[in-house]
């Protein structure tokens, strides 16, 4: 299947938004790839799919993923870098749940339910009401969550989501939207504290 460049209005804000990241061990140019490929699965269909990729794997984060389900399943092992990546997206624009990466778009696990409590988090993070400006349902909520708390000090997670509504993509990273399409969103973020995942069990 070929791939569909597109340029986008919201470019340069990306760019900007991840200039300012503090998760180095997953590449800037693996966050912008994963970005274009959930622009053009949308486009190649002429409707939006709910997405959440979920970078940074560690092994430590297996008890917290649980599989959904084995239909329908993206392949394993393909890379969002090459000429696969645009097919994995494809093959899991239906699939409920996240798929998981490594820090350089290597596919580890598909179709995953993140169980964690995302409401307690949250709070601990500071929302006591939605962080977001538009009504969001699980998926946001999860990736904001999960950004968190499966972050160390020293290596981060970034989690990118695609809208099922309006197709608008959302990056999060240690607890705060990094970057949406809308700007207020990005302000007025709770600072990062560092936390383990135990805390929260």
């Amino acid at each position: 299947m070929g791939e569909l460049l597109l340029c986008h209005p919201e470019e340069e804000g990306l760019f900007e938004a991840l200039d300012s990241s503090t998760v180095r061990n997953v590449p800037k140019e693996v966050k912008i790839r994963a970005v274009h490929l959930l622009r053009n699965v949308n486009r190649l269909y002429g409707r939006t799919f709910g997405f959440i990729l979920i970078l940074g794997y560690r092994r430590c984060w297996e008890k917290y993923l649980v599989e959904m389900g084995l239909e329908n399943r993206p392949l394993i092992d393909a890379s969002i870098m090459d000429s696969s990546g645009l097919q994995t997206l494809v093959q899991g624009r239906r699939n409920d749940g996240a798929i998981i990466m490594d820090d350089y778009g290597k596919v580890i696990r598909t179709k995953i339910y993140v169980d964690i409590p995302v409401m307690k988090i949250l709070r601990e993070l500071g929302y006591w009401k939605s962080p977001f400006a538009v009504p969001k349902g699980t998926r946001h909520h999860t990736a904001l969550a999960a950004s968190y708390a499966l972050s160390n000090a020293s290596e981060g997670v970034c989690v990118v989501t695609s809208s099922e509504e309006d197709g608008s993509i959302r990056i999060f990273e240690r607890g705060k939207i990094l970057y949406s399409p809308l700007q207020k969103e990005m302000e007025t973020m709770p600072v990062y504290r560092q936390a383990t995942m135990e805390k929260f069990l």
